[in-house]
């Protein structure tokens, strides 16, 4: 578990079947240990707005939906490819 996050939020979170973008969001900072500071600065909203969209008290915008789309695809990408460069000869 991320430092940061509590146990009812990391429940929340993965006992929620929805396919909403902000369970998806939670779901992909617990999966790969991503700190709200670090998401909240990459999306350029505040640590607050984050626990907000996780808690489901609000949801992101359109214009912020498409912030988070992008940035967890680029987030895989570059996985993906220090995994590739980081594979033993």
């Amino acid at each position: 578990m991320t430092y940061g996050y509590s146990q009812r939020l990391v429940d929340a979170i993965q006992n929620d079947d929805s396919k909403s973008l902000d369970v998806a969001l939670g779901k992909f900072l617990l999966r790969n240990d991503i700190p709200v500071t670090e998401a909240s600065e990459a999306l350029g909203v505040s640590r607050m707005t984050i626990y907000n969209w996780l808690m489901g008290e609000t949801h992101p915008s359109r214009e912020n939906g498409t912030r988070i789309i992008g940035w967890m695809r680029t987030y895989k990408k570059a996985q993906r490819e220090a995994k590739i460069k980081h594979v033993p000869l």
